[in-house]
């Protein structure tokens, strides 16, 4: 991948930081009134890591698991979380979200940010992403779409 496809894919992710700290935001809560604590976050289709920090910052008791197809993103995500200082909360792993989801193991909180839609079968992506969350985990997924909002659903 060339560096100015890099910076670009970057440069959308700070662009579209809004929508993600909005509903970052609706997830503190859901996890507040649950009662729960997130430890563990899996960032599926995390990209050049902008959201990964995100997370770290959102969840500061967290690990966070980066996930994606292209060995670029993930040294770009590991590079950005060493620069950053938090390289010691965030673990890369090679997967695509048509692959075995379940070697991820499980998670409190499963993160698709612009991601589902590569899935080559949607339906069959979340049902997989599904069984690796906690009893008491959430699954939050962000798409272009328009009006552009934010939903949660139980």
């Amino acid at each position: 991948m060339r560096d100015h496809q890099l910076s670009a894919l970057e440069h959308e992710g700070e662009l579209s930081s809004g929508l993600s700290e909005e509903a970052l935001a609706d997830i503190v809560r859901l996890f507040d009134d649950a009662g729960s604590r997130v430890r563990r976050v899996a960032d599926l289709g995390c990209g050049p890591g902008v959201g990964t920090g995100a997370l770290v910052r959102t969840f500061p008791a967290a690990t966070v698991v980066a996930v994606d197809n292209s060995v670029t993103m993930l040294e770009q995500t590991a590079a950005r979380a060493a620069r950053l200082g938090y390289a010691d909360r965030v673990e890369t792993r090679l997967l695509d979200l048509n692959g075995d989801l379940q070697s991820l193991g499980r998670c409190d909180l499963a993160w698709a940010a612009m991601a589902i839609h590569h899935a080559h079968d949607e339906v069959a992506t979340l049902r997989a992403l599904r069984s690796l969350i906690t009893p008491v985990g959430f699954l939050c997924i962000l798409e272009r779409a328009q009006p552009l909002s934010v939903r949660c659903a139980d």
